[in-house]
């Protein structure tokens, strides 16, 4: 059986976990892939906190001074942890985690650990088990994330004539552009309470506008987006998939199958060739989507019996 023919290293220049992913030589070009709302796309913010309270007569201040660009100094600090950490002396295959870590900080207060498998198991830290599942979220939609940095800086902002501290969730970057997060509830966002709904819309109005004169984008995430399904579950699943350290030569065996396989196959007919690992069959499958070879069916959610594209398949 001939091998599938190796991709250039030049389709992975710039790829933070390209020099020491095991699997760097059969990482192919970034796809660039269509979201549409309500699959896999995030989608625009959620601000309806703002129409609620457009009835109501508010004034918002927003600092007069050249705001400061996004604060490069202050990001590359906290990258250097990462560097200089405890992550860089573990195996490439086991840096962060093979599973989400979560912390007590007390009651009801949890901090997770989210190794991001798009910049070589970078760990990224969040209050609360929404915004580790927000982390996993970006990690699964986007193949052109460059960095992250949680809560990176502090952004001074104008509410009702009152000065406010907003410390943003995370910072991201995607093929240069910079992205700031705020992760709240939905309760939190779309307060009953009038006067307080008129308040949190003036906040998130200050925010936006604070984000904008810095040149950076504004995303507005709670659970509404976070874990629509299918897509939350699909996040998960591939996250399980890509730390389940399977070895290298089983995934080059299973892109030699993928060659006899038709263009529109499933993960149950990968299971059938496989006989030595038909039980990783869907975490294989899920390696080879992030691979570029194949790519699920992102409609439903991903099991033993999904429908995927294939790429090397032959056509009817």
């Amino acid at each position: 059986m001939n091998r599938i023919r190796e991709p250039s290293t030049n389709s992975n220049v710039g790829h933070p976990s390209a020099a020491s992913s095991p699997f760097a030589r059969l990482v192919v070009a970034p796809k660039t892939l269509a979201f549409s709302p309500g699959s896999n796309d995030i989608g625009a913010p959620d601000l309806t906190a703002l129409d609620r309270g457009a009835s109501t007569q508010t004034r918002i201040y927003i600092r007069e001074e050249q705001p400061s660009p996004v604060c490069d100094i202050v990001a590359e600090q906290k990258v250097a942890l990462y560097r200089n950490g405890s992550q860089r002396r573990k195996h490439v295959t086991i840096r962060g985690s093979a599973a989400r870590t979560v912390r007590s900080r007390g009651r009801d207060i949890y901090t997770t650990d989210i190794p991001l498998t798009r910049l070589g198991n970078r760990v990224a830290s969040g209050e609360g088990l929404l915004e580790g599942d927000a982390w996993t979220l970006l990690d699964f939609l986007y193949d052109d994330i460059s960095d992250f940095v949680a809560q990176p800086f502090s952004v001074e902002i104008e509410v009702f004539g009152e000065r406010h501290i907003w410390w943003p969730d995370a910072l991201l970057r995607r093929a240069g552009r910079p992205c700031l997060i705020e992760v709240k509830p939905l309760e939190e966002v779309h307060p009953e309470e009038p006067q307080l709904a008129a308040f949190v819309s003036a906040r998130f109005s200050a925010i936006e506008a604070a984000c904008t004169n810095r040149g950076a984008e504004f995303m507005l995430l709670t659970e509404r987006e976070i874990r629509l399904q299918p897509r939350h579950q699909n996040s998960q699943v591939m996250f399980r998939a890509i730390t389940a350290h399977i070895p290298e030569r089983v995934v080059w065996n299973a892109a030699d199958i993928l060659v006899e396989l038709p263009r529109i196959t499933s993960v149950l007919a990968l299971f059938e060739r496989l006989p030595d690992h038909g039980d990783s069959a869907l975490l294989i499958a899920c390696m080879l989507d992030r691979l570029g070879y194949v790519e699920l069916d992102r409609t439903e959610p991903f099991c033993p019996t999904s429908v995927f594209t294939n790429s090397l398949g032959r056509q009817r």
